[in-house]
């Protein structure tokens, strides 16, 4: 316990004796500054260093202080900074800066053109002012040769590491693969950006594509790793070298077409969706194609209000994101149904005149799209031989969510996907409006991570729907109903018993530790009721299993400052839903005398609701089965 001087000083006169006999402050201060616990310097600590000891300790501090600073903004001024004689005096020197821009670029492959163009500042300054280059002379520069070194350097360690697995678990393998992949496919953008910087030449670049789409061996098809890094390097170079090489280029994307329209074709749904995105984008003029605005992060809301508009109806339309830019630019970004005749479209297919619309403006299957489709082996025929691939079919809704889940897990990253209602353009299913893709996205991620025995697979997926995909609550929560009522009518629950104890775990993420018990409980009552909502035989069998759900909401910690509770307003919007089904009632008030129990109301608020004069509706139709149920 401290105290001040002026509280010492207001007791002085009250103790004018010594404590004990022998009594001495300095004895006493002595024996606290012993008894205090020393703090132990660790090996790794932090020391303020002093100035360079050698010229390349000089260079390192020199590299690594300007590329921690360097941005878009201050780019000119740290690379002034940064080109100096003695990063060229040794080429011991030399390939320690190349080694350390290649470390930022593999760690940051977002920041890959900054890093780039730090490569060439170097190198032409090399050039020019250390090997004083002449007008109309080749460019000699030692760095250019160092930076190709690094870049085949990486390649070659990435078999190497996955050669040496003995010894290691399955998860183990799998964590070491993931990392090497994202180290290559970060190295194939760096090297991209290289050329893009004129840092590496074209032949360069057809080398690696050479190198990635050649089988292995005695392999039939290239391996899925190299096709991916042969996409991630075409999806940085492929503009480029499409406009000065294109006869080239043209022999690469007829062989992925190929290889996609072969029966044998070993490459997952991932793989598959990376090479047809490829292909689109070369169709689409490599970027041309217009995109939709950047989603705007909605205002938080706080409270009552967030209650209320999590028991909004499900019906109602989410805000678009992007939608009016969307509209203004010319197509929409989701798949619509079409109505009356058939549209012509310049899309993947060309609508039949008999057959109804599906997709993008009334995009359908035609019959020359059936008949590519059959020709399944023309495609590899045609790699290398300059004929145009054949058409893509449509690919399943459900392959592509998981795709992208997939892919947003893979890359660890923690950030949204922008334009991803685009990926679903050529999708084989059909919604009236993009809140509607967004539920049924919601479902097949929340369906999928509640049958896996995965570990942290309903955080990965919450964190997708949430932060990848930028979604409402709203449309979380309808996502969330929509794959228990599937569960429940297709009888998941019997063949996987877990399932109902991953989906209360990861709707509980829903409500952070930091809002109150009652959040968590109005979010699970909300979901509740959009489920039954969504039943097709909804009756006294599918309230009691719902309530089995409802038994399964983690209980959290009883504190006094964690316990706001529920007020007349969150009962009565929690009763009067648009869309009742009939039975409803019954759940509600089971519902509600249980948070009555744990509660999460005040007994004034039941006495209150319960005394409510509403003469129809659902909530009079609530008041009636509690007093009959549980007031007798």
């Amino acid at each position: 316990m401290q105290f001040t001087v002026e509280q010492i000083l207001s007791v002085r006169h009250n103790y004018r004796d010594a404590p004990y006999p022998g009594f001495c402050l300095e004895e006493v201060v002595r024996r606290r500054r012993t008894g205090q616990t020393k703090l132990v310097r660790g090996e790794n600590a932090w020391v303020a260093k002093g100035a360079a000891d050698s010229e390349k300790e000089w260079v390192q501090r020199l590299v690594q202080s300007t590329l921690n600073k360097l941005t878009e903004t201050n780019n000119d001024v740290m690379l002034e900074k940064l080109c100096v004689r003695e990063i060229f005096h040794k080429s011991e020197i030399t390939d320690m800066v190349v080694n350390m821009i290649f470390k930022k670029a593999l760690d940051e492959p977002e920041n890959a053109k900054l890093y780039a163009g730090v490569c060439l500042s170097l190198a032409l300054y090399e050039a020019k002012e250390v090997n004083e280059m002449q007008k109309g002379e080749r460019l000699h520069s030692h760095l250019r040769d160092a930076i190709i070194s690094s870049a085949q350097y990486q390649f070659r360690m990435a078999r190497e590491e996955l050669s040496t697995t003995e010894g290691m678990c399955e998860e183990e393998i799998e964590m070491l693969r993931l990392n090497t992949m994202r180290r290559q496919r970060a190295n194939m953008k760096f090297v991209g950006e290289l050329y893009l910087c004129t840092v590496l030449s074209h032949s360069t670049m057809f080398d690696l594509l050479n190198i990635t789409i050649r089988p292995v061996g005695d392999a039939k098809y290239p391996t899925s790793d190299y096709i991916e890094l042969l996409v991630a390097l075409l999806n940085t170079v492929g503009e480029r070298l499409d406009a000065s090489h294109k006869k080239n280029v043209d022999n690469y994307f007829n062989a992925l077409a190929g290889f996609l329209k072969k029966t044998d074709c070993p490459y997952p749904h991932r793989i598959r969706f990376k090479i047809m995105d490829l292909l689109d984008l070369r169709k689409n003029g490599w970027g041309s194609k217009s995109k939709a605005a950047k989603p705007v992060a909605p205002a938080p809301i706080q409270g009552k209000e967030k209650k209320v508009a999590a028991a909004a109806s499900s019906s109602s339309v989410a805000a678009k994101r992007g939608s009016e830019a969307s509209l203004a630019a010319g197509p929409r970004n989701f798949r619509e149904t079409s109505s009356g005749a058939a549209k012509t479209s310049s899309g993947l297919y060309a609508a039949s005149s008999a057959g109804s619309g599906l997709g993008l403006h009334g995009r359908g299957t035609s019959t020359s799209s059936s008949s590519a489709a059959a020709n399944t082996g023309a495609a590899a025929d045609a790699a290398f031989r300059g004929t145009p691939p054949p058409e893509v079919p449509l690919v399943n809704f459900e392959l592509r969510v998981a795709s992208m889940f997939q892919e947003w897990v893979a890359d660890r990253t923690n950030d949204m996907i922008l334009h991803w209602v685009e990926q679903f353009n050529t999708c084989d299913r059909v919604f009236e409006s993009e809140s509607e893709l967004c539920v049924a996205v919601a479902l097949e991620v929340i369906k999928s991570a509640c049958l896996t025995t995965r570990k942290d697979a309903q955080r990965e997926a919450f964190s997708f729907l949430v932060v990848g995909l930028f979604m409402i609550d709203t449309e979380v929560f309808d996502g969330f109903a929509s794959a228990l009522a599937t569960a429940i009518e297709d009888g998941i629950l019997e063949d996987t018993p877990k399932f109902g104890e991953r989906f209360m775990s990861m709707l509980r993420l829903t409500s952070t530790e930091q809002e109150t018990r009652a959040d968590v409980y109005f979010d699970a009552a909300n979901v509740l009721r959009l489920t039954y909502n969504r039943l097709e035989e909804a009756d006294d069998f599918a309230v009691d299993t719902l309530m089995t759900f409802w038994e399964r909401v983690p209980h959290l910690s009883a504190d006094e400052e964690n316990m706001i509770r529920m007020d007349l307003d969150v009962l009565y919007n929690v009763c009067n839903p648009e869309g009742a089904q009939p039975g409803l009632e019954k759940l509600l008030s089971r519902i509600i005398h249980s948070m009555f129990e744990l509660e999460l109301m005040e007994p004034e608020v039941m006495d209150e609701f319960l005394s409510l004069e509403v003469e129809d509706g659902l909530c009079a139709k609530v008041i009636e089965d509690y007093k009959q149920r549980f007031l007798k």
